[in-house]
């Protein structure tokens, strides 16, 4: 063993997973406190007058193929990395762990510059950003402040989450891949790639586990949202204010593809 490998092996043993671990335990824990507390954020029923397009197909479709390929990263990912301290595996799982590994890199590899690109004008910083993250949004009061399409939380989940770890998560997974053969001859640098590749997809799961429970528990009709592309005007105007004016005022369509309920109320009965 080098003492680069040696290197690698203390820090990943020592450094990244027990405290990478720590800090996934730590956001999950926060997640189901303020679940309890605060429990989900929203009016039960929003029943507006029309519908509004918050996502095409073609947007849909690159965030599913994006997420479910990141999730099957993150759960064998976790598993090869804590699954031997924790339960030792035995070598036909950890190959199939590793199959399946590599299957779904190139997949998210892939699909996510093509979700930053498809998300990033409406998430650059805008006015008024600065003093939503300073009143907690609405989570230290009970009336959720006017934000955009994308709130400020949900901006620094993107630049900070997934656009600035996801890259290089991609970068450092195809080096370990052997898709950068200059690497190959360095011996010395595969060790420093593969701390850099856990410490950022760990960054990326802490974040992505809260965009998860927002999307799912932590907003009603969030998931509905995503999974139908349609909201209900009193959706929009209760959780994002400014981006519901801009439609009514015509600034951005109430339908932005080929097909959909524009002129339909959203059925309340999804999650």
């Amino acid at each position: 063993m080098t003492t680069a490998d040696a290197a690698w092996r203390h820090a990943r043993e020592h450094w990244l997973i027990p405290y990478g671990g720590t800090l996934l335990l730590i956001g999950l824990g926060v997640l189901a406190l303020l679940y309890l507390v605060k429990g989900p954020l929203g009016s039960a029923r929003n029943d507006g007058p029309r519908a509004i397009e918050r996502f095409t197909r073609f947007e849909r479709a690159a965030h599913w193929t994006n997420a479910i390929a990141f999730c099957l990263l993150a759960a064998s990912g976790l598993a090869m990395a804590f699954g031997p301290g924790l339960l030792p595996l035995p070598d036909m799982i950890i190959d199939a762990l590793k199959g399946l590994h590599s299957l779904a890199g190139p997949l998210f590899a892939v699909s996510l510059p093509l979700v930053l690109i498809i998300f990033l004008n409406d998430n650059v910083a805008s006015r008024g950003d600065l003093r939503w993250l300073a009143r907690g949004g609405a989570m230290l009061g009970g009336q959720q402040l006017p934000s955009h399409r994308f709130n400020p939380a949900e901006k620094i989940m993107f630049w900070w989450g997934m656009f600035f770890p996801g890259l290089i998560s991609v970068g450092s997974g195809l080096a370990l891949d052997g898709w950068i053969p200059e690497l190959d001859d360095l011996r010395l640098a595969m060790p420093v790639v593969h701390l850099i590749h856990l410490a950022a997809t760990l960054v990326m799961m802490a974040a992505l586990a809260g965009h998860i429970y927002m999307g799912t528990l932590g907003v009603r009709g969030a998931y509905r949202a995503m999974r139908g592309g349609w909201v209900d005007e009193a959706w929009a105007r209760e959780h994002h204010r400014l981006w519901h004016d801009e439609v009514v005022a015509g600034h951005i369509p109430a339908r932005r593809s080929g097909a959909g309920p524009a002129a339909e109320r959203v059925d309340d009965r999804a999650p």
